[in-house]
């Protein structure tokens, strides 16, 4: 009986060890995939969230986990958002993990003019004062 008890705990030492090793290589910070700078319109919905996805270190995904930031502030709901303002934004991507590791990526997303704002020169007007010297 003290035999058998013996090879049981044993067994089971053996168990946890192999499951504490394995815990081991899980260790390290989440992966951040597909974040890379991009160019939008203004008044143009912008996903953010298009092609981006993050993985703990055992490769679990955490995609859904992912927050953005943006700086000027945008109100990204579900990813998405609509600058309304031209320049260039600031993007943080952060996604945690389950043991409180955090990774962080960058980029920048650049708002252009509308179509509609584009500054157009023209012909200049004659006036009074032009037609005076033309004549």
């Amino acid at each position: 009986m003290k035999n058998r008890l013996h090879k049981i705990i044993s067994l089971l030492l053996v168990v946890c060890m192999l499951a504490t090793a394995g815990l081991a290589f899980a260790d390290g910070a989440p992966v951040l995939d597909g974040v890379h700078d991009q160019s939008v319109m203004a008044g143009t919905e912008f996903d953010a969230l298009a092609g981006i996805t993050a993985a703990d270190a055992a490769g679990a995904d955490l995609t859904d986990m992912i927050v953005i930031e943006s700086t000027p502030s945008l109100d990204f709901k579900n990813g998405k958002a609509t600058p309304e303002n031209p320049g260039d934004y600031e993007l943080v991507y952060t996604v945690t993990d389950a043991n409180g590791e955090t990774a962080e990526d960058y980029a920048t997303l650049t708002v252009t003019k509308k179509t509609s704002e584009e500054t157009v020169y023209g012909q200049p007007r004659m006036g009074s004062e032009d037609q005076r010297r033309n004549s």
